[in-house]
């Protein structure tokens, strides 16, 4: 006698089960403030952690700087680079929404929210005009920016930009769809945090440890509302919306990208360059996405001429 199948009654259980992991919650209540913070300002209602460094004192400020991050990424990106331009110039890092310190109640958090919480935190800090020095998805943000605040920005250098539709990912394809997206980042978005950061390198050994992986996952799990944020922020990640925008942005633009990106790989800091109107293509050699950690010296010199009065 043939055994009666369970193949429907299991099928029903494993969606339900995956639907309950799938749940995401927002940030519900503002959490005490981090002692890991640089700082923390309030914008238009918002927690925004942020970073200000400038030149010593007694110094004229060879003009604004503000640095914006890659997706799942922070402030800390630019833990070398800030510094070395603050000896010179002025500058602001934040976490953007979705991301880092930064509060992560529901709401907007598409690319035009993004840049329109970068150009109310430079008013409220007094600056009106700033380069921008951008890396990855960051370089959306910035372009963003330049297209509804043209005057407020300066020239442009943008790293390992991710600003294409094409360059998602499956994962990331799969994730924008409804319920899925918060299954799969409910279960892998804080579990991916090794592969995301080892293949951003070129040479991954130098610039990681089993202790940093600890940290970061202790820090990622701490953060209310994080995954939900920042699948809001890939699913307000409209690019095909912003290329339209390139062959308008008249600023001049440093792109700068590593030959062994593969996040990012260089055929689309090359489409990229053809597409704006006034950018000139940098590809260091035995470099990964990062470029500002990964080739440090060169990039800080290269950010530093082309930003120079």
């Amino acid at each position: 006698m043939r055994r009666p199948s369970h193949r429907p009654l299991f099928t029903a259980r494993a969606a339900a089960a995956l639907s309950l992991v799938g749940c995401l919650e927002y940030q519900t209540t503002r959490p005490a403030p981090s002692p890991k913070a640089f700082g923390y300002t309030e914008v238009d209602g918002q927690r925004v952690h942020m970073r200000e460094m400038g030149p010593p004192e007694g110094t004229t400020p060879a003009g604004d700087v503000v640095f914006l991050h890659g997706y799942a990424g922070g402030l800390v990106s630019w833990m070398f680079t800030q510094p070395a331009l603050a000896k010179t110039h002025r500058t602001l890092s934040l976490d953007l929404k979705g991301f880092g310190l930064t509060d992560k109640a529901e709401g907007d958090y598409s690319l035009a929210a993004e840049a329109d919480l970068v150009a109310a935190l430079m008013t409220q800090r007094g600056m009106q005009r700033a380069h921008v020095v951008a890396h990855s998805w960051g370089s959306a943000v910035a372009l963003e920016l330049a297209r509804r605040h043209p005057d407020r920005v300066g020239k442009l250098v943008l790293t390992g930009g991710f600003v294409y539709e094409d360059q998602l990912n499956g994962f990331l394809r799969w994730s924008k769809l409804p319920v899925v997206g918060e299954m799969l980042y409910s279960l892998f978005y804080n579990a991916q945090i090794e592969a995301r950061y080892t293949w951003s390198y070129f040479d991954p050994v130098r610039f990681s440890s089993a202790h940093e992986f600890d940290s970061l996952h202790a820090f990622q799990g701490n953060i209310p509302g994080l995954e939900a944020a920042a699948l809001a922020v890939l699913r307000g990640m409209d690019l095909d919306a912003l290329r339209p925008a390139f062959a308008q942005t008249q600023h001049p633009t440093l792109l700068v990208w590593g030959r062994e990106d593969r996040v990012s790989p260089p055929p689309y800091g090359e489409r990229l360059a053809a597409e704006l109107p006034h950018a000139r293509l940098v590809v260091l050699e035995r470099c990964g996405h990062n470029v500002m950690i990964e080739r440090r010296g060169t990039y800080e010199q290269l950010v530093a001429e082309f930003l120079a009065p």
